[in-house]
This record gives structure tokens, C-alpha cells and sequence, in this order.
């Protein structure tokens, strides 16, 4: 999908919408409009489906859609306009045509519960679905609220949105809230109702839908219209939760693996990687090998940068080789590593990475290595560690300041735990294929939030593998950032420098350990944030840092690097 600017100083210029991007006034933004009415970072902009989401993440104005001001993520289809600032954009995208045989209507078709049976054809515009008279499709299930859900129809785009119904609403057994994109074949719950949502004319061989307390049939129906990896899920539902019981793949031949399958597959591609400095271990994180042959590893920046480099992997763990850096993205927290010892290449497999597109609730499985009760003990006594969990959120951002991770804005939530040493390390879907880097857990008020993991996509990587494997180290100049230092009065004023890569700019401009970075090109830095918003992206180029220590301050001349590719 595609997104042109229809009107303001930047009016003319489309946008492919094909991950994640931020819009705003300066860079870190992905979509720069240089309108003054547009804050820093203003929105977020998604693929969804048919259509694109939209999400305003605290700017002063207001993101607005189809006239009105947004106050959660929102849909825009095709035709569509938002306005941020004096700026006004239009999704473009593909129209539906005699040609294309594409139907113009969805089918509402009621499974189960009191109203099993009812159909209702929806047509270009909304529909409202409660126990109220006025309702469009009025249920008599006494758990639906008066007005319950709004599904919404617009070209070839379906959502729907919660009405804020006392019981919630669920679109094949996950919750929703604001507006959500659905497919063809997709199940609304609603009280004990259950609706098919069909693209076109309902199928009586329709799929078949979630039971409600009880169990899925011996042999459930495949829906005519499902395509690729998706699924049929059937729950046992209670007030405010969801329990999945099963589920059946619904793809070309492609069976799930078990979490057992996924870990023997990747064994031999997952990495323990080692930070020494001055011989004594520095951290522990996670890797996981791209190319073996040319001996690859892909990790986290800040597993990588601070100090020398050695690589255990998993499938000899009595082996341990160094490890150089191709190049590093501090602001992407993503780094190439090289290991030229040949056994240790012989001893490792690449990753494969994944051809199918994930979606929410779908299974994955973490590996790397958490800090554990044998952690450290003795060389080669470390062993991989694996969780499985589910995707929370396809395409989230990581904004966390003070965190010491950077903005990201492609990354995947998920609930497989991770831990600390657990950076840098894969994240598969149930085929054993790459989907993500696992780089940040949330944490409020100092304690850790429960199955808020993250990673950054593998879309993302892609995009930033190649550049990478050239020795383009955008960002880049060998600083490990540590804690956020703060002043008399508590606000903060710098972050502490934990760590110099050996042979870095920094090293070479005579950085050591143990003072403060107060600030670059005289823009206070005081995380990983401030970080990237102060440091240019062109290689080469050359910035003046302000340090500090207990007494005197002075500023160093640095010139950005390419890595060692």
C-alpha cells in the first residue's frame, strides 16, 4: 500500500507503506514533513491487510481521519485521507473493477448461539451489531450489549470495532478494541454468538466456528476461502479471558513443528557470544548465524560494542573462537559479527529465514542464553536455553526513553520469556523459520512486565543485513551506553560510557570507560534516544563529543566509520 501527500510543503510525494514507519517533522522519522504544525514524532503508519493503520503516538495537533481526531490506532482503506498539521495524505491503493472479480459486499453469517442462522449482507459503509431495536443486526444473545460492534465496510476493507460492550469483543479468539482489519473467513464473538465474516456470498461449508464451552469436532471443516498459514481456533471463553484448546494448521501441506522440532533445527544456528574486557567477561548475549561458510553472525548492538568479541555455539560448546564486527547499527540495536575460525564454521548452520507472514497469536519459540543458576561456572557448561510463547503485536514500537534502548519502530511482541544474555538471540514461527531478534523486555516502575517481549522483525533485518554485511555501520562509533546520569536536581544530564570497542572511532579518538557522554554537537545526550536523534547517519561524517568526569570536562573530535567489512 501506498500513501501520497495530497497536500502541504511536502505535497506530491508517495510513500510505499511496507512496514512499520514513523511520521514527523525530524529525523528519527522514516516519512519527514517539514510542516511546522507536525510534532517530532507524530504517527506511526502500519500495513494492515487492504488498507494501512494509523496510530497518533502524542503529538501536540492531533492525527486526524476522515475529518475526525484520533485517540487509538485506526484504519484508513483506499481513497482514504488523514491530516497531520496543515498536511493532508491519501492511501493509494489498488480499486476493485468488473476485472478484478473481486465481490463487492461481505456475508455476516451467525454460527451459534440464539440467533444461529441470521445472515446479513454488508455493503460499502458501517453496520451495527446489538440487542438494541435500532441496531442493524439486532442479536437476542443476552450477553450482547445494546450496541456491541461496529463492522465496517470500505472498498475491499472489513474492521471491526469494539463499541465499548460490557463483554469485549474477539476476532478469531483474540480481543479487540479500536478498529481492527479482518479477513475473509474470520470469526466475531460476540456474547455467546459467534458471526463468519465472508468476503462475497456465505459458503455453507463456511468455517467452522469457535465452540463455546465445549470441544472442536473429530474432524473440523476447512474454510473454502482459507488461504496460506491460516488457522481455526477453538476456545473455551470466559468473562475477560481466552483459553485455546486447539489449533489446526490450515496451510498448503506445510504441518507445524513442535517446540522439541524447532529447537533441534536451529541448534546448530544459535551462538553464545562473550564480551571481554582486559580478559575478564564483560556480558553475555545472543546470536545466530547467517552464513556459515563466511562465518556471520547477527546480533544485538549492544551485545556486540564494548570489548572483545568470542563466539560458543551451541553445537560444540567445548569450542570457543574469536569474533570481529563487520558493522554495527546502534540505532537499529543490530550488529554483523565474523568468526574466521574454520572448525567453528564446520561446527555451525545458517538460519532460515521465514517465507510466510506471521500473524497475531500465532506460536513462536525464543532461544539464546539467560543469565541461569549455571551461568559462568565453567567454560563450555552454558547450554541454550528455549521458551515458546505467541505474537502479541505484529508490528509494535519499542518507546521506551531512559531504557537504554533506542526507538524502535519494526518490532514484534511476543510472551516467549526472555531474560537478560537472551539479546541478540532468534525468534522462530512454527516452521522453525527466523521472524525476529530478540532485543528488549518492558519493565514499569523497575519491575518487569509480565510476557512483554521484543524483537526486531526480520523484515527489519532484511533491510539492514546487506548494508551491514558491506560494513555500513550508520550510527556507529564503538560506545557502549550505560546508565543516565542526572544532575543536583535529578534531571538528566548524561549517560555513562560502560564500554569502548577495541580498534572503534571511539577507541582510536582515545575514549576510555568510566566518564560521561554529556553531549554531541552540543545536543544534550543523556540514552540511547537522545543518542540517535544527536548522531548523523553518513558514514564519515564528523561529530564533536562533550565528556565529563568527576572534574573536568573536555570535547573530543570523532569521525563516524564504517565497520570491518
Amino acid at each position: 500500500m501506498k500513501i501520497t501527500i495530497s497536500s502541504g510543503p511536502a505535497a506530491g510525494r508517495t510513500v510505499e507503506v511496507d512496514r512499520e514507519l514513523m511520521l514527523g517533522r525530524v529525523l528519527p522519522a522514516d516519512i519527514v514533513v517539514d510542516d511546522p504544525r507536525v510534532s517530532g514524532r507524530h504517527a506511526l503508519l502500519r500495513p494492515h491487510g487492504d488498507a494501512i493503520q494509523v496510530e497518533d503516538i502524542g503529538s501536540s495537533n492531533g492525527t486526524f481521519v476522515r475529518g475526525e481526531r484520533i485517540t487509538g490506532p485506526s484504519v484508513i482503506a483506499p481513497g482514504d485521507e488523514m491530516r497531520v498539521g496543515d498536511t493532508t495524505l491519501r492511501v493509494e491503493g489498488k480499486t476493485t473493477t468488473v476485472a478484478d472479480q473481486e465481490p463487492t459486499h461481505w456475508s455476516l453469517s451467525v454460527r451459534t448461539g440464539p440467533d444461529a442462522g441470521m445472515e446479513q449482507v454488508l455493503h460499502e459503509g458501517s453496520l451495527v451489531i446489538g440487542r438494541d431495536g435500532a441496531a442493524d443486526m439486532r442479536l437476542t444473545d443476552s450477553r450482547v450489549s445494546t450496541n456491541h460492534v461496529r463492522i465496517t465496510l470500505r472498498g475491499q476493507v472489513a474492521t471491526v470495532t469494539d463499541l465499548d460492550s460490557a463483554n469485549g469483543t474477539l476476532v478469531d479468539g483474540l480481543p479487540v478494541g479500536d478498529e481492527v482489519a479482518i479477513r475473509s473467513g474470520a470469526e466475531i464473538q460476540v456474547g455467546e454468538t459467534v458471526i463468519v465474516a465472508t468476503r462475497g456470498d456465505a459458503v455453507a461449508t463456511g468455517p467452522a466456528p469457535t465452540v463455546i464451552g465445549g470441544t472442536l469436532p473429530a474432524e473440523p471443516v476447512k474454510a473454502a476461502s482459507a488461504i496460506g498459514r491460516a488457522r481455526v481456533i477453538a476456545g473455551v471463553v470466559a468473562f475477560g479471558a481466552v483459553v485455546a484448546v486447539a489449533s489446526v494448521a490450515l496451510n498448503s501441506g506445510d504441518e507445524p513443528l513442535t517446540p522439541t522440532e524447532i529447537v533441534k533445527k536451529n541448534r546448530a544456528a544459535t551462538v553464545m557470544i562473550l564480551s571481554k574486557v582486559d580478559g575478564e567477561l564483560n556480558s553475555m548475549g545472543s546470536g545466530f548465524v547467517v552464513d556459515a561458510e563466511k562465518g556471520l553472525i547477527v546480533t544485538n548492538n549492544h551485545v556486540a560494542t564494548g570489548g572483545d568479541l568470542s563466539v560458543q555455539p551451541e553445537a560444540a560448546r567445548v569450542m570457543q573462537a574469536a569474533a570481529t564486527i563487520v558493522a554495527a547499527n546502534p540505532c537499529e540495536d543490530l550488529a554483523l559479527i565474523r568468526v574466521d575460525d574454520a572448525s567453528l564454521r564446520a561446527a555451525v548452520r545458517a538460519v532460515t529465514f521465514s517465507s510466510s507472514t506471521y500473524e497475531q497469536g500465532d506460536p513462536v519459540v525464543a532461544l539464546g542464553y539467560p543469565g541461569s543458576a549455571e551461568s559462568g561456572k565453567e567454560f563450555g557448561k552454558d547450554t541454550m536455553s528455549a521458551t515458546s510463547g505467541i505474537v502479541s503485536k505484529v508490528a509494535a514500537r519499542y518507546d521506551v526513553p531512559l531504557s537504554g534502548v533506542p526507538l524502535l519502530t519494526s518490532v514484534i511482541q511476543h510472551t516467549a520469556a526472555v531474560n537478560p544474555g537472551n539479546s541478540g538471540g532468534p525468534l522462530f514461527d512454527d516452521q522453525g523459520e527466523l521472524i525476529g531478534v530478540n532485543t528488549a523486555i518492558y519493565s514499569r516502575g523497575g519491575q518487569r512486565a509480565e510476557s512483554e517481549s521484543y524483537a526486531v522483525s526480520e523484515t527489519r533485518l532484511k533491510e539492514k543485513l546487506e548494508l551491514l554485511k558491506n560494513g555500513n555501520a550508520q550510527y556507529w562509533l564503538g560506545l557502549s551506553l550505560g546508565e543516565t546520569l542526572r544532575n543536583g536536581a535529578g534531571d538528566p544530564a548524561g549517560v555513562a560510557i560502560a564500554g569502548v570497542t577495541p580498534g572503534s572511532p571511539a577507541d582510536r579518538a582515545g575514549i576510555r570507560p568510566g566518564v560521561a557522554l554529556v553531549a554531541i554537537d552540543r545536543r544534550t545526550v543523556f540514552d540511547s534516544q537522545s543518542y540517535c536523534e544527536s548522531v548523523p547517519a553518513d558514514e564519515g561524517a564528523q561529530v564533536t563529543l562533550t565528556l565529563q568526569d568527576v572534574i573536568t570536562q573536555e570535547q573530543v573530535d570523532v569521525q563516524l566509520a564504517v565497520g570491518n567489512g
